[in-house]
């Protein structure tokens, strides 16, 4: 399942950091630093990340055109919630209860 990904490009391109929105198992946030320092000044007209994950890397480097991709169904539907609507994703996650029975029922559908 591929995802092309521009309304975060937008966001980036008004906003000097942003962070990932989602924390993501084997995620990379920790190499971030690794990696901008192997970077350096560089810039990337173009970037492919197979399994998006959390986005760390890709929000890190911030490349003109990205290619992001991932094999989980509902992680892509994540993204496609925050890039096509935000503000209803907000209001929707808004009225969840913050409860470990709810989060429970959530995870088992």
């Amino acid at each position: 399942m591929y995802f092309i990904i521009n309304y975060m490009k937008k966001l980036m391109d008004k906003q000097k950091k942003i962070k990932p929105f989602l924390r993501w198992a084997g995620g990379k946030k920790w190499l971030v630093p690794s990696i901008k320092e192997l970077i350096g000044t560089q810039s990337f007209c173009g970037y492919a990340e197979p399994f998006i994950g959390g986005g760390s890397v890709f929000l890190a480097i911030n490349p003109t055109i990205a290619f992001l991709s991932d094999s989980n169904k509902e992680l892509i539907n994540a993204y496609t919630a925050v890039k096509n609507d935000p503000e209803k994703l907000f209001f929707l996650l808004e009225s969840y209860e913050n409860t470990a029975e709810f989060y429970y029922s959530m995870r088992s559908s």
